[in-house]
């Protein structure tokens, strides 16, 4: 009976051990094929993949991107890559400050009867040229009622110090008022 238990232990203690070697064998041998190119490389095989914390961030960023780029008419790609949503002006990001929510949208002003914008560069000359956006230059434009919104991308969110301060004003730290003095100089 000890034989033929041993017979089964055997088999399932090397399926074990195979099963444990075989993440920490790839994970030596990828962390050794970064390290094995220049020097900026070994930072990128020093650091550790936490992947619970990756997904959590992944999943904030997406969830962000859902509440700031808002659903489009019309979408426009400029030629310096960008891409331009036409949204509904009544859904436009300012109405989403909470002192501007339910807020009735006023009429745009009336522009200039002979109003011509042209496009500086294209043969025109620069006297009273408007400057315009690189997408004008494709020749679409938004439909009546709309406004052009650049579409926010994971690239943007990830270039700021953290989710929470993307599209915030920076807080300003060491300016203390005077507390002595009654407000007068």
């Amino acid at each position: 009976m000890a034989s033929r238990s041993s017979f089964y232990f055997v088999p399932l203690l090397l399926l074990l051990m195979l099963l444990l070697a075989s993440p920490t064998s790839t994970a030596a041998l990828a962390s050794s094929k970064l390290g094995s190119g220049d020097a900026g490389n070994a930072t990128a095989a020093a650091t550790r993949l936490r992947p619970g914390k990756e997904l959590l961030k992944y999943k904030r960023i997406r969830a962000l991107l859902r509440k700031l780029n808002k659903p489009s008419l019309k979408t426009i790609k400029s030629p310096d890559g960008d891409i331009i949503d036409c949204v509904p002006s009544h859904l436009q990001p300012a109405f989403d400050h909470p002192k501007l929510k339910g807020q009735k949208i006023l009429d745009p002003p009336e522009r200039p009867k002979n109003y011509n914008f042209t496009i500086v560069g294209s043969g025109s000359s620069r006297v009273g040229a408007v400057v315009v956006q690189a997408w004008h230059a494709t020749g679409e434009a938004c439909p009546e009622g709309t406004v052009p919104i650049r579409r926010k991308t994971e690239k943007d969110l990830l270039r700021a110090s953290s989710l929470r301060r993307y599209g915030r004003k920076p807080v300003h730290r060491g300016v203390r008022r005077d507390s002595t003095n009654n407000g007068h100089e």
